[in-house]
């Protein structure tokens, strides 16, 4: 067993206090900022049960787990109460198993997935509620294999072929990396030559591009201890606000994935003398330990900076207020985080480093399945504290708030998303599809793949472009790894062969692509791919 964190986080967000929280298929409704949502439940009707004279004023989590010998988290939150006595605190999934630790109760009117416990405070302290979370995803490398390379060897011929500019942001940059890196794996464990050869040292060069110390695109930021991008922490609106902290499980979450694919083309194919994650250790352990931090003594870093263990879930706001409170949008893209630090705790044989990462990850996963997925299959834009909306930071389309959800698409996908409710969602977003535009296509047909992968691959038929952090290839294997038929190859391809000679798909023809250095094809490129600077 290990104890997260060195078993010991403190914050005064345990406080009781009213607040509203608001629901976009009914009203808002009252209740506890340290309870979950009750519908129906009031704050005076919860504090007329008994919270009166003690309640937690601040809290203790711990999070038990052995991979060698459990297949379940075990998450603890010990509370500290003002005073001696008894307080009755919320257990969140309820059940008989949790009888043990409470006198258990139904509140009247609940449906009986939530109960109350009253707990007996001796000395004003005593554990609260234990939460138990499955332990299931599996990152297995092997799954990334695919009957038609030659797709994904286009892609990246295509990107190696032209210069990527590292300093188009932290965000953008970050999912073109992945997407090279898992485009990499696929080519190399499907036979082809073109990852190890070409792409590897091209990968290389970005690397050193930006870590290079005198021009490192990152920063350690010693006002509030962590790392932030320079540009961010001089504009406080670049990079989506990363030098105000937001979104960095976002950001970094690419760069710790991508760095783990490479490192494992690299051992795989013997070629590990002069791993990348050797060389640039240093720099991806400072982004690692900037979301995924689990030690509380540490004077550099917060412990998990993002990840709310009490919510269930992590939160992509930063230092600067929100009216509705702190929020989170894209909850795959804080798994894809979480998913980076367990891999790169497993390059760096860093036991603790890869337990936490998995134990947020399962959090995280859970927490989507609850509050973002909904039931009838829609999906939630972004989670507020105070507030629950369909919409997205750049827009109210269904598309958006989906695609945003589920993005990017790897192994971690199937445990992300499930059958059970792509199938739901596909009922949903069925017949607004074909008016999707190409690159949340290129994003949800994946999706769609997990439950009826003949559809899937009838939609990536029609797909001219891709999201930049993804491609055709990509999609292809996906649909493939789910029972379907991979695409065609690009030399089969009429949208390749026509695209191939359209000079107005060319890079200089967009003012971005230029700028940024880019030659050939970039708005498609010749496999098909939408780059970023097209927009």
């Amino acid at each position: 067993m290990t104890t997260l964190g060195g078993g010991f986080f403190q914050t005064d967000d345990f406080v009781l206090y009213s607040t509203k929280r608001e629901f976009p298929s009914s009203d808002s409704e009252t209740v506890l900022r340290v309870f979950p949502n009750l519908p129906g439940i009031t704050t005076e009707q919860l504090i007329s049960l008994g919270i009166k004279n003690s309640y937690p004023t601040t809290g203790r989590i711990y999070g038990n787990y052995s991979p060698s010998s459990s297949s379940k988290i075990i998450i603890e939150h010990d509370y500290t109460t003002l005073e001696p006595g008894e307080v009755y605190c919320l257990n969140k999934f309820g059940g008989d198993k949790m009888s043990e630790y409470f006198d258990m109760h139904v509140l009247e009117g609940l449906d009986g997935e939530y109960r109350i416990g009253r707990v007996k405070f001796s000395e004003g302290r005593g554990v609260c509620e234990v939460r138990t979370y499955p332990s299931t995803i599996q990152y297995d490398y092997s799954k990334y294999v695919t009957s038609s390379v030659s797709l994904i060897d286009s892609s990246l011929s295509t990107q190696i072929s032209s210069t990527l500019d590292v300093n188009m942001g932290v965000y953008g940059l970050g999912k073109i990396l992945q997407r090279i890196s898992l485009e990499c794996v696929i080519s190399y464990n499907s036979g082809s030559k073109l990852c190890v050869n070409e792409v590897i040292p091209y990968l290389d060069k970005l690397f050193k591009e930006i870590f290079l110390p005198k021009t490192s695109y990152f920063m350690y930021d010693t006002s509030i201890g962590g790392i932030t991008t320079r540009s961010g922490a001089s504009d406080h609106q670049s990079d989506f606000g990363n030098g105000i902290y937001n979104d960095h499980h976002y950001h970094y979450g690419y760069y710790l994935h991508a760095i783990s694919l490479v490192d494992y083309v690299q051992i795989s194919s013997k070629n590990g003398k002069d791993r990348m994650s050797d060389k640039y250790g240093r720099f991806f352990d400072g982004l690692a330990n900037d979301v995924c931090n689990y030690d509380a003594r540490s004077k550099w870093y917060s412990v998990g900076r993002h990840m709310d263990m009490y919510e269930g879930h992590s939160w992509a706001s930063g230092v600067e207020e929100y009216a509705e409170g702190k929020g989170q949008e894209s909850v795959s893209e804080a798994v894809n985080c979480y998913v980076g630090c367990m891999l790169w705790g497993g390059v760096r044989g860093d036991e603790d480093m890869e337990r936490f990462g998995r134990v947020s990850a399962e959090i995280e996963v859970t927490g989507a399945k609850r509050l973002w997925q909904r039931p009838s299959g829609d999906m939630l834009g972004i989670v507020s504290s105070t507030a629950l909306t369909s919409k997205t930071w750049f827009g109210d389309k269904p598309q958006y708030r989906h695609g945003i959800n589920v993005m990017p698409i790897t192994a971690v996908t199937p445990y992300l998303v499930g059958e059970d409710w792509a199938s739901k969602e596909w009922k949903v977003l069925k017949s607004k599809f074909d008016g999707f535009e190409d690159e949340w296509k290129s994003i949800l047909t994946p999706i769609v793949a997990l439950h009826d992968p003949v559809a899937a691959r009838e939609k990536a038929g029609d797909i001219k472009t891709a999201d930049a952090g993804t491609s055709l290839g990509l999609v292809s294997w996906f649909i493939e790894s789910m029972g379907g038929e991979p695409l065609p190859d690009p030399v089969e391809s009429p949208e390749t062969q026509e695209n191939s000679g359209d000079d107005s798909a060319k890079c200089e023809k967009f003012g971005k692509c230029g700028d940024a250095g880019l030659t050939g094809y970039c708005c498609p490129t010749l496999e098909g791919l939408m780059l970023e600077c097209c927009n």
